[in-house]
């Protein structure tokens, strides 16, 4: 496991006008990734988690709109 912080997470959806911005100062890769992964299950919305250094480090589909 990495220990490079992990340091914003972007918000984005297809239609949105605008694109939101969550900072966090995390150590813990796996708990990053696994947020961003629940964020983007019950928003519907994709998640990137980006490292400290702005690097994208996977991008999370939200859940299917019925």
């Amino acid at each position: 496991m990495s220990k490079t912080k992990l340091s914003s997470f972007a918000l984005s959806d297809a239609g949105l006008s605008s694109t939101s911005i969550f900072v966090f100062d995390w150590v813990d890769e796996e708990a990053a990734l696994d947020l961003g992964r629940r964020i983007a299950s019950q928003a519907g919305r994709a998640i990137t988690v980006h490292d400290a250094q702005g690097v994208p480090l996977v991008t999370f589909e939200g859940a299917a709109k019925n």
